[in-house]
């Protein structure tokens, strides 16, 4: 039921307008009544305190949101991020209640990756299938059906991460773990197109969290290597088609291209697909010793972050000056505004007037330190603060921007306070799981969070239900989950 709501808000441009927010919000605290009157003496006798701490934390960010109505500039705004905060918070109960169940946690990725998988199809289609999948926004950046170009580059870096982790995980049924590996390369592709540096780079840090806490590394980096060649040759042959990376391109040039493209898309599932079958028969008779996965996990970190350390190092000593070099990339960072047309994008610095943003952000949170100015109230102080001649935005495009801004110290600490301890509950709970694959599929849900709470720190997935959703919801599984020791989840005391 929970991911009927994220397949809904995914395909209704992310649950962003308040109509669809309005559905998901109440889908939601139907969800969580249902349960409450299905499961009322579990509820009673069954928080934690752990739990109760969290659910503490979430429900005073919540009436926080509520309260600032008072004193907000824009009250009505304010009310529709208190019903979403609501919306937010039985997700998370929900989370929690059945993630003591086995079957919710395992099939729960599963549906993600379905849901994520078929908004990637969709997307794809308006470039595959131009004459059938209609791109209303005429982008060459991919943005349908969530409406939003980085938010359908974060959709698919979570299913990315889901899909190494499924194909990877030898108790679940080769059907799903083949089907995993299928989808694994059209997500990588419909990452290419929507040309998000940002999701890029948060999946970037969260593939290194993946290899770092999850048992199954050698064969999470099989599957890793298995997507990326075909997905790269594919992005390398589209990134010269302007009809495909290009705006507002005529239907006959993409119609021109579309049969290619559906050509070498399919070619990549294929190759994909053949591949990971053998494996799976000559998998059944190899086994890899757990030492053999960590010197392993332990090298590719070492490999990835070398690599990373001596292309930069590289790049920035081959410039005349090493100081005016990276003064002037602040300097682009900090004013840079990014091609919107083109892969060579990804390469570009540039905040895209994120740091004017902040600026804004954090000017109206020193005048206003204690209480912030009201929920969702940014667009009424940029408007305000802004400077002569820039475009209006609603969004301070940073969470953390965002909540000093709106909500003051005291919802910063709130937010802060909830996402620090749920991590630490998280990994905890990870470190005392002794079950590989309990093990591997806690740390794989970790690392997706990790790419959430990455990207949302630059961007304004909080306001995106279709991918706020996701992450309280397997917050709450995680937390909700059995400590091994007892049956029971973890206690804070513990």
């Amino acid at each position: 039921m929970v991911m009927a709501i994220e397949a809904f808000a995914v395909f209704a441009n992310g649950a962003y307008f308040p109509d669809a927010m309005t559905l998901c919000i109440v889908g939601a605290w139907a969800i969580f009544l249902f349960l409450v009157f299905t499961e009322r003496d579990e509820i009673i006798h069954g928080w934690t305190h752990g739990q109760i701490v969290l659910l503490g934390l979430a429900a005073a960010s919540w009436l926080w949101v509520g309260l600032s109505m008072r004193w907000s500039i824009a009250a009505d705004q304010t009310w529709i991020d208190f019903n979403r905060t609501g919306g937010y918070f039985a997700i998370f109960a929900i989370g929690i209640l059945i993630g003591r169940f086995r079957l919710p946690r395992r099939l729960a990725p599963v549906l993600l990756l379905a849901v994520i998988t078929a908004a990637a199809v969709y997307g794809l289609g308006a470039k595959a299938l131009p004459s059938v999948v209609e791109n209303a926004d005429e982008m060459g950046r991919l943005a349908i059906p969530i409406g939003y170009v980085n938010a359908m580059g974060l959709l698919m870096a979570l299913g990315y991460v889901l899909s190494i982790y499924l194909m990877a995980a030898k108790d679940f049924h080769w059907i799903v773990r083949l089907l995993s590996a299928m989808a694994s390369p059209l997500l990588l592709v419909g990452l290419f197109f929507t040309v998000s540096r940002g999701a890029a780079i948060a999946l970037f840090f969260g593939l290194l969290i993946y290899f770092a806490i999850v048992p199954l590394r050698l064969r999470g980096f099989g599957a890793m290597a298995l997507a990326i060649p075909p997905a790269f040759l594919v992005a390398r042959w589209s990134s010269a088609q302007s009809a495909l990376m290009n705006n507002n391109v005529n239907l006959d040039d993409r119609l021109s291209v579309a049969p290619s493209l559906r050509l070498y898309l399919l070619l990549a599932v294929l190759w994909v697909a053949v591949i990971f079958s053998v494996s799976l028969l000559v998998g059944k008779r190899i086994n890899f010793s757990p030492k053999v996965n960590k010197v392993v996990g332990a090298f590719l970190i070492i490999a990835i972050s070398s690599l990373t350390i001596f292309t930069t190092a590289s790049f920035a000593l081959s410039k005349p000056s090493v100081g005016e070099w990276a003064s002037e990339a602040f300097h682009n960072l900090k004013y840079g505004i990014p091609t919107n047309e083109g892969s060579a994008r990804l390469l570009e610095m540039g905040s895209s007037g994120r740091w004017r943003l902040w600026e804004v952000a954090v000017q109206n949170w020193q005048e206003n330190p204690v209480k912030g100015s009201g929920g969702q109230s940014f667009p009424i102080t940029h408007l305000l603060k802004r400077d002569d001649g820039n475009n209006f935005v609603k969004q301070p495009h940073g969470h953390p921007f965002q909540l000093l801004s709106e909500l003051g110290i005291i919802g910063f600490a709130l937010g802060m306070a909830f996402i620090s301890i749920a991590m630490a509950f998280s990994v905890l709970l990870l470190c005392r799981l002794n079950d590989r694959w309990e093990r591997s599929l806690a740390g794989a849900l970790i690392a997706m969070l990790v790419v959430y709470l990455i990207h949302a720190a630059y961007d304004w997935d909080w306001n995106m239900f279709a991918l706020t959703m996701i992450y309280f919801f397997f917050t709450g599984l995680l937390i909700g989950w059995p400590r091994p020791e007892t049956g029971e989840p973890t206690r804070a005391e513990d």
